[in-house]
C-alpha cells in the first residue's frame, strides 16, 4: 500500500493491475493494468508522477520501469554482489519493498533481511539511483536443488518495517534472525531515521515493541501487542 497524492495505491497481483482508491470516496477510481511476462514478473508497483517502478522478479534487471505504458529498456543493477544468483532467482531471493513520500520526488527501495536500502528520483523522465546506504547484513542463500531461496534461519532481519514521508524514511531496524523476529509479528523497538540524502539523522529506542507503524508531525502511530489483543498506540517524538 502506498499514498500519494490524496490517493491509495496498491498493487493487485491476481488482476495484474495497480489501483488507485481516492482517500475522499474510498472508491476506486481507475487502475493500471502492468505486463506480465517470463522476464518482467512485477509484485509490487508505485506510480510516482506517472512514472511506475516495479519490484518483483526481472531477468535483467533489480527494478522494473515503465512510462506511457512502455518498459524502459534500462538495466537497474543490484547495489550488491548476487553471486550464484542470476536472472530471474535474484527476485526471489533479494526481495524487496518499495515505499514512496505523499508528494515528494523520491522513491525507498529496501532489500528484505538485510540493512540495505537505495534511495532514487525521477529526473527528465529517467529513474535514477540518488543514493545505496552501506549493508552490514544480506539474505543468505540456500540452494534447494538448483533453486535459490533466503536461508531465514541464519539471515539477519535488518530493517523490518519503513515509512516515509517527504522529509523522513523511518526504518524499523532488529538484529535478531529473521526466522524468529517473523515468528512474533515481525515487532522491534529500534527505529533508525534518514533523510533523502540518505544522512542517518535520528535513532529513537523506544519503551516497547512495535509493528506496522506511520509518522504524522512529532507522533508515530503504531501497533501493539497486548495480553488481550493487539491495539494502535500514539508516541511522542522530538525533531
Amino acid at each position: 500500500l502506498n499514498i500519494r497524492n490524496g490517493r491509495l495505491q496498491y498493487y493487485d497481483m491476481l488482476r495484474k493491475a495497480l489501483n488507485y482508491v481516492s482517500l475522499e470516496t474510498m472508491e476506486i477510481e481507475v487502475y493500471n493494468r502492468m505486463p506480465y511476462t517470463v522476464d518482467f514478473r512485477p509484485t509490487s508497483v508505485l506510480d510516482v508522477d506517472s512514472n511506475l517502478i516495479a519490484g518483483g522478479y526481472f531477468s535483467e534487471s533489480r527494478l522494473g520501469y515503465m512510462r506511457d505504458g512502455v518498459i524502459s529498456a534500462e538495466i537497474f543493477d543490484y547495489p550488491y554482489p548476487t553471486g550464484d544468483v542470476e536472472g530471474i532467482y535474484r527476485g526471489t531471493v533479494y526481495q524487496s519493498e518499495l515505499k514512496a513520500p505523499h508528494t515528494r520526488n523520491g522513491v525507498l527501495v529496501r532489500t528484505l533481511c538485510s540493512d540495505s536500502f537505495e534511495l532514487y528520483a525521477i529526473e527528465e523522465d529517467s529513474l535514477v539511483r540518488t543514493y545505496v546506504h552501506q549493508y552490514n547484513y544480506l539474505p543468505k542463500v540456500v540452494n534447494f536443488g538448483g533453486r535459490f531461496g533466503v536461508d531465514f534461519k541464519k539471515s539477519v532481519s535488518g530493517y523490518i518495517r519503513s515509512y516515509v514521508t517527504d522529509e523522513r524514511i523511518y526504518l524499523l531496524w532488529s538484529d535478531q534472525v529473521y526466522s524468529d523476529v517473523s515468528a512474533n509479528g515481525l515487532y522491534s523497538d529500534i527505529i533508525h531515521v534518514f533523510d533523502w540524502n540518505g544522512q542517518n539523522v535520528e535513532n529513537y529506542a523506544l519503551p516497547y515493541k512495535i509493528a506496522a507503524f506511520c509518522v504524522s508531525g512529532s507522533s508515530i502511530y503504531a501497533v501493539r501487542e497486548y495480553d488481550d489483543g493487539t491495539k494502535v498506540v500514539k508516541m511522542s517524538i522530538e525533531r
